[in-house]
């Protein structure tokens, strides 16, 4: 069985995107050449970023962060000026929820699994 290892977004401004995931998200850059970047979450998930046009619909695309604490995570990227699109919210499937898009439209969800 083949292993995802990444998923590539093409954006028109690669700088501001990557400094969004960096900053924000706190994503650490792998690779880095000026036309991609690789960036790397905390449990091995890989974004790659391309130089180059993006989707027409890039809020199509959803990227899930998995967070220990939605509430306060939202509360800390809402004071540092993101608006979300939805506040954290528990779905019908348990988890709670919250939604931002990145600079390039791409909608971000952070999450938390149901506390057992």
């Amino acid at each position: 069985m083949a292993k995802l290892s990444y998923i590539t977004l093409f954006v028109k401004d690669i700088e501001v995107v990557k400094d969004w995931y960096v900053k924000y998200l706190g994503l650490s850059i792998l690779q880095e050449s000026p036309d991609f970047v690789l960036l790397q979450g905390q449990g091995g998930a890989q974004l790659g970023l391309h130089r180059g046009e993006p989707l027409s619909r890039p809020e199509q695309v959803n990227l899930h962060f998995e967070v220990e604490d939605v509430d306060a995570e939202y509360k800390r990227l809402k004071s540092q000026g993101l608006r979300f699109s939805q506040a954290p919210q528990t779905m019908p499937w348990g988890y709670r929820t919250a939604y931002v898009q990145d600079p390039a439209g791409h909608t971000v969800e952070i999450y938390m699994r149901k506390r057992e």
